[in-house]
């Protein structure tokens, strides 16, 4: 191929996949990414019921009872941001390294006029460049960590500290990095202790996650709820992760819960999963 026949061949452009991110009688979301991405090709075969409802419902909830912005860690193509924004219109702050994901939301965001402050960044317990690496199995268990699961590839991202970005005011901090939420928490510590967020966050069974977890429930005096499809939950001192199962995802408070969050977080189910 000659050099003008290889400037004038066509880019292959990749097959993209729309879905429609519904919640009640709120107006719909589109969200369009790659066609392989895992998200939103579950949400067009099962619906939004079938991604994260009752963390998706527990991070709606949490930020009515709340002030201050929604705080995304790990948002992939950003269903968890794109409801806040959308349907409580309240601001988001949403971290996601990988392109084609931060792209899909961006996208979203933009066409929806949504406040969503898309940051290109990984956060962690420390700031540089540092390589990120793109799982072999799907872009929902991209990570910093190289040894999560076996990786296709990796990409140069710039890593962060939530404690370098200083925010004024956070409702809630929702944590979904692929094993390094312990690190995201370390590199958010002084912000935590200075704001007290709910946090919601991924505690995987393997590695340091729930001995991290445990250690900073006891020294921050924040409480524990384990997110299921329960119509309410226990407060928790500790993590238990041989109990939770594939119920992954867990709601750190820092006083135990009110009355009125449950009310709210039932409402968001019905929206979501009622369908």
């Amino acid at each position: 191929m000659t050099a003008t026949e290889f400037a004038s061949a066509p880019t292959k452009v990749p097959e993209m996949r729309t879905v429609t991110l519904a919640a009640g009688s709120y107006p719909p979301i589109s969200l369009t990414a790659p066609a392989h991405c895992h998200v939103p090709r579950v949400i067009e075969k099962h619906g939004l019921g079938a991604h994260e409802p009752h963390a998706i419902a527990t991070c709606l909830a949490a930020m009515q009872v709340t002030k201050g912005p929604f705080y995304d860690v790990g948002a992939n193509v950003g269903v968890f941001s794109l409801l806040v924004a959308a349907t409580l219109r309240r601001p988001c702050v949403s971290f996601e390294p990988t392109p084609e994901l931060a792209d899909a939301l961006e996208d979203a965001a933009r066409r929806h006029y949504l406040p969503i402050d898309l940051r290109r960044v990984a956060l962690s317990s420390k700031s540089g460049a540092v390589k990120f690496y793109l799982s072999a199995r799907s872009d929902a268990s991209n990570s910093l960590n190289p040894e999560f699961r076996a990786h296709s590839g990796e990409i140069n991202v710039e890593c962060d500290t939530l404690d370098n970005l200083a925010p004024a005011e956070i409702g809630v901090l929702k944590i979904d990095t692929e094993t390094t939420e312990p690190d995201v928490i370390r590199g958010a510590a002084k912000t935590i202790a200075r704001l007290r967020p709910m946090i919601v966050v991924e505690v995987l069974p393997s590695g340091e996650s729930a001995a991290f977890m445990n250690d900073f429930l006891r020294d921050s005096g924040y409480v524990a709820y384990h997110i299921t499809s329960k119509a309410t939950w226990r407060l928790r001192r500790a993590v238990d992760v041989a109990e939770a199962g594939e119920d992954r995802n867990w709601l750190f408070a820092p006083q135990p819960i009110a009355d009125d969050f449950w009310t709210h977080l039932d409402a968001w189910r019905w929206r979501l999963i009622a369908r």
